[in-house]
């Protein structure tokens, strides 16, 4: 790891860099999964607000999300060359300490790095005037929160992936130098290059995301800011390398994610399409991962850049853009935002999922609906279409006809499909499989009891997404008898067998009971999820030759207990015969 001989400067003094404290390390998740939320807990408006950010953090836990996204300003880190303040330390330990695995974003510029040549109305969106520099502070970033206990923040705290900046195609956010666009696209691709290289020595593993940028927007698009006339990947040809995953933001905030009469390359499918093909076919990176980092649509106040939609629209294009995101391959979807963090003065304040923690309904049915669609699928893996069930067929350079959305996921022996049509009501056939337990989910996480034929479900699809989950039920599955053998004054004889909740994806919660004088059975209760073993005892102590008959029983939850009948056979002596059992 990369070590610095910088200046440490916190908010009450000096204080020479060292060993992370003793803290237990949090939980943070080791993979990648598509539930984000940019959270930005750890914002200087939260402070100032008085915000409960520990509360906020395990309120985004609970409703099953895994990643926070979160902004952490240079401006505010590095306000002197060479000096760094460490107040963010606490607070990206409270978004780690609830188990959130976190994005970090390094952006704005602080005084003395600016480009003193920079058109920008706020200063701090400047680009640096020496990529060096940000890649230093990028570096020292890394260090400090790469969770390696080695120059660590307090505890340990863990960023896996940093995106750099937040869209730089836009020129509000990445201002203007001397007013040449070719000038602050070239930048961008300096100072990508330059931080890519210094957060991978500083951790290997690190995530390196680039941009955020916009995708199939009208004014400012990303694509052709990173490759198009002076783009940044025309300039700085390294750059199309210099990062691990495209970070876009395909923004709809007018329309539905799949508004039937949109012309199809606007909507969310054909804007993740055509991001593929174009870093296949004209940067060359067919395999590199797609983030969505910020997503949303509004609830009042909204705005002009973010018009109101109802409750119940937000919580349904909510689980419609992630759904259709990850069965074209997505691998993480942010959305825009868990609690306004900017107190109602940016554009998509209303975009939040939770009203404000002191209302008496802080939950929005978004939150809800986020709530309900990872748990539902959590740790689950796309598989595509629905044959005979899902109808639309995008096509491209055409307007969008709408159709039967029905898209499959699997869990081990779990299926779990996500249906919705975007228009008019229609009644489906679904094909449902024998032998397995049947669960109808609406977004709310209500059940719902369709008509069934046989293994035919017959369901009214709306434009609320449903959840079909089929899975095998939880058993009790254990032998019926065991034959124990043992000689004369041996002590005991024992065997284990297996127990199993029969292959389901859900624990056998079982105990023993009415066990027969002289046999044990341990451990005497349990959960389990797979297969356990029982280990069966039966004293032998002064018994003679002879036969000897014991039981027990097996209870389960939910599920018809078990009795195990055992048998114990005494002998003067065990014989050849008898192997592969042996002596006690």
């Amino acid at each position: 790891m990369r070590k610095f001989g910088l200046l440490l400067v916190m908010l009450f003094g000096l204080v020479t860099p060292a060993p992370a404290a003793p803290d237990a390390p949090s939980a943070q998740p080791s993979t990648i999964t598509p539930w984000g939320i940019n959270g930005y807990l750890t914002k200087n408006e939260r402070v100032a607000g008085g915000d409960n950010v520990a509360q906020l953090a395990q309120t985004m836990a609970s409703a099953n999300a895994d990643w926070s996204l979160e902004e952490l300003p240079w401006a505010e880190i590095e306000p002197n060359n060479g000096t760094f303040r460490t107040t963010y330390d606490s607070r990206i330990k409270t978004v780690a300490d609830a188990n959130l695995g976190i994005i970090g974003m390094l952006l704005t510029t602080p005084a003395w790095a600016r480009e003193s040549s920079c058109a920008g109305n706020n200063n701090y969106w400047c680009p640096p005037s020496d990529p060096a520099q940000y890649a230093e502070f990028a570096a020292w970033m890394v260090e400090r929160y790469d969770g390696d206990g080695v120059s660590d923040a307090p505890g340990s705290p863990r960023i896996a992936a940093w995106q750099i900046w937040n869209e730089p195609n836009f020129v509000a956010t990445w201002s203007s130098i001397n007013n040449n666009e070719a000038l602050r696209r070239r930048r961008y691709g300096e100072i990508l290059v330059a931080a890519y290289t210094a957060i991978k020595q500083a951790d290997p593993t690190a995530i390196v995301v680039a941009g955020g940028v916009y995708v199939f927007d009208g004014f400012s698009d990303g694509f052709d800011f990173l490759n198009g006339t002076n783009g940044v990947f025309r300039q700085i040809p390294e750059a199309k390398t210099s990062f691990d995953v495209l970070g876009i933001h395909p923004y709809m905030p007018t329309i539905a994610p799949d508004a039937i009469g949109t012309f199809s390359s606007v909507t969310l499918e054909g804007r993740l399409l055509n991001t593929r093909n174009w870093l296949t076919n004209d940067i060359g990176r067919p395999s590199a991962p797609i983030w969505i980092t910020e997503i949303g649509w509004c609830t009042s106040p909204g705005s002009t850049s973010c018009p109101v939609v109802s409750a119940e629209n937000q919580a349904r294009y909510l689980i419609r853009s992630f759904v259709i995101a990850q069965q074209l391959g997505v691998q993480h979807i942010n959305w825009l935002q868990l609690e306004d963090a900017f107190n109602g003065s940016h554009p998509f304040s209303g975009s939040e999922l939770l009203n404000d923690l002191n209302t008496p309904e802080p939950e929005k049915q978004a939150y809800t609906a986020f709530q309900t669609m990872a748990g539902l699928l959590n740790e689950a893996t796309p598989l595509g279409i629905r044959t005979g069930v899902h109808t639309h067929n995008y096509v491209a350079n055409s307007n969008n006809t709408g159709g039967v959305y029905a898209y499959r996921y699997s869990r081990g022996n779990t299926e779990i499909d996500v249906l919705w049509t975007p228009g008019a009501n229609t009644t489906i056939q679904f094909p449902l499989t024998a032998g397995k337990q049947w669960i109808f989910r609406t977004r709310n996480n209500q059940s719902f009891s369709p008509t069934i034929n046989g293994t035919t479900a017959s369901i009214v699809l709306t434009n609320d997404p449903i959840f079909i989950v089929q899975k095998i039920p939880v058993s009790l599955n254990v032998q019926n008898s065991l034959s124990l053998l043992a000689e004369v004054s041996s002590g005991e004889a024992r065997a284990d067998i297996p127990l199993s909740n029969g292959g389901s994806e859900n624990a056998l919660v079982w105990n023993i009971s009415n066990a027969s004088a002289g046999l044990t059975v341990t451990p005497s209760s349990g959960s389990v999820v797979g297969t356990a073993n029982l280990t069966i005892k039966a004293q032998v102590g002064s018994l003679s030759a002879g036969t000897y008959s014991y039981q027990f029983t097996v209870n389960g939850d939910g599920v018809a207990s078990r009795t195990v009948q055992v048998s114990l056979r005494v002998v003067d002596q065990l014989q050849p015969i008898y192997l592969p059992l042996t002596r006690k």
